[in-house]
């Protein structure tokens, strides 16, 4: 099981950013690099389920 916090005002597209990121970090989307990092089955992983969330407001500590 893998969690990602991320700061940002819109987690799905900063999660999306990540494999464009990344695809530059490698030099591109078809080197090997890149598949490596991106071959979930080869590292012996799967996705069952992708879900992102945004914190809408926080509580007072009094409040809670």
């Amino acid at each position: 099981m893998h969690f990602s916090e991320l700061d940002a005002d819109d987690p799905e597209e900063a999660s999306m950013a990540m494999a464009r990121h990344m695809a530059r970090y490698f030099g591109g989307p078809r080197t090997d690099g890149f598949r490596v990092w991106a071959d979930w089955p080869a590292a012996g992983s799967r996705v069952e389920h992708c879900n992102t969330f945004r914190l809408l407001g926080t509580t007072p500590v009094g409040m809670r």
